[in-house]
């Protein structure tokens, strides 16, 4: 049994799991999960209701592609004032090019979907779990 479980009270039925990086039990009164920290425990009726939210993107990649794009501009301007031709850095910049587009659309899709519950009070760590068949299934009915 793990932890989690072991805070679910006599006489309260658990409704619902969910196993993923996080342990998280629904029961007839309370949400109930686990994480690095330990358990967190909600009640049913501080549950406004459910939303889908986007989590933050990979800043590595639009860091990548703007230092790309960066490059794709001073390389032919320093190739030029040290007396390289522009076109012998031509196949480089080009690729650099390129890359730069390709980052940043990578960038913009690499955002998480969740499912977060809504709290009437304001929680320091949000409660929500990737978007997915199974964590639908765990908060139906909450909203």
């Amino acid at each position: 049994m793990s932890s989690v479980e072991a805070r679910v009270a006599d006489g309260e039925t658990v409704e619902a799991r969910y196993e993923g990086g996080e342990t998280w039990l629904r029961t007839d009164r309370r949400l109930l999960r686990e994480t690095a920290d330990g358990v967190d425990t909600v009640g049913l009726d501080a549950v406004v209701g459910v939303r889908r939210t986007s989590g933050d993107r990979d800043t590595r990649l639009l860091v990548a592609s703007l230092t790309a794009l960066t490059l794709a501009v001073v390389l032919p301007t320093v190739a030029v004032a040290v007396g390289v031709g522009p076109f012998t850095v031509a196949p480089a910049v080009a690729v650099l090019a390129l890359a730069c587009p390709v980052g940043l659309v990578l960038w913009y899709r690499s955002s998480t979907v969740f499912l977060e519950v809504q709290l009437d009070a304001t929680v320091q760590v949000p409660w929500r779990l990737p978007e997915s068949e199974e964590a639908a299934a765990f908060f139906e009915g909450l909203d």
